[in-house]
């Protein structure tokens, strides 16, 4: 995958995520030359380019100093469970905008989920627009993505977990909802929801109150919300 920018790179780097090749644009700040510099030492391949060889090699049109070629991380099921107990999936349903995909990956790290799922039809988790929006959570967050519904509900049912679609008209409200035992919050796309499949086997419909004045929260914000309840809710019962 193509990491973009100082921060980026350097949250990689700190992930444990060695870059392959570094592309840094002639004359960069130094900031940017250091961190080429450390990655040098560490065996990566590093090329000073022009800013136009820079723009070529990443999807934006005005790019940072710096890019990395870095390996995917590949993680496996049971680190998506480390403790079934305390199980918090995070299921994207067909959430194509990258922006949002990218926020609820950063939501899911700041508030303790144990992973994601990203179904078809979902923004691919690699895309340089979804890495921003997470701001380095992808190096961290187990995630697995391409399931299918059928796919992702097998996995689900078989770590026994209780699965909350998160819908307007949801009919729990989430000051109700389960949280604090192992659960998978679905997530649907603004325009379709949860998927029919998902939804008919959930455990619950669970919708976040809000003013009758307010059509829909927007999926990034009510991750957010919910994310944060159930940590909350956790703590709580730790203590």
């Amino acid at each position: 995958m193509v990491v973009e920018g100082p921060r980026l790179v350097e949250e990689a780097l700190h992930s444990r995520l060695a870059p392959e090749l570094v592309l840094v644009r002639e004359g960069s700040d130094e900031i940017s030359i250091r961190l080429a510099q450390e990655l040098a030492a560490r065996g990566a391949a590093v090329a000073e380019v022009s800013a136009e060889v820079l723009e070529a090699a990443t999807e934006v049109k005005t790019p940072q100093a710096i890019a990395a070629l870095v390996a995917t991380p590949e993680w496996k099921e049971e680190q998506l469970f480390p403790n079934s107990s305390a199980a918090l999936l995070l299921v994207a349903c067909g959430i194509q905008q990258p922006g949002n995909l990218g926020a609820i990956l950063r939501h899911g790290e700041a508030f303790g989920a144990t992973g994601l799922l990203a179904l078809r039809g979902s923004a691919r988790l690699h895309r340089p627009a979804v890495l921003r929006g997470a701001m380095g959570s992808l190096f961290r967050l187990p995630a697995r993505e391409g399931l299918t519904e059928g796919e992702a509900l097998a996995l689900l049912r078989a770590r026994g977990v209780r699965l909350l679609a998160f819908e307007v008209e949801g009919a729990v409200d989430l000051h109700d909802a389960p949280l604090e035992q192992p659960c998978a919050l679905l997530l649907g796309s603004e325009a379709h929801g949860v998927p029919d499949e998902l939804a008919r086997a959930a455990d619950l419909r669970v919708r976040i109150p809000i003013a009758s004045t307010v059509d829909s929260l927007g999926v990034a914000a009510a991750s957010a919300i919910a994310l944060y309840e159930a940590a909350r809710r956790r703590a709580l019962s730790r203590s």
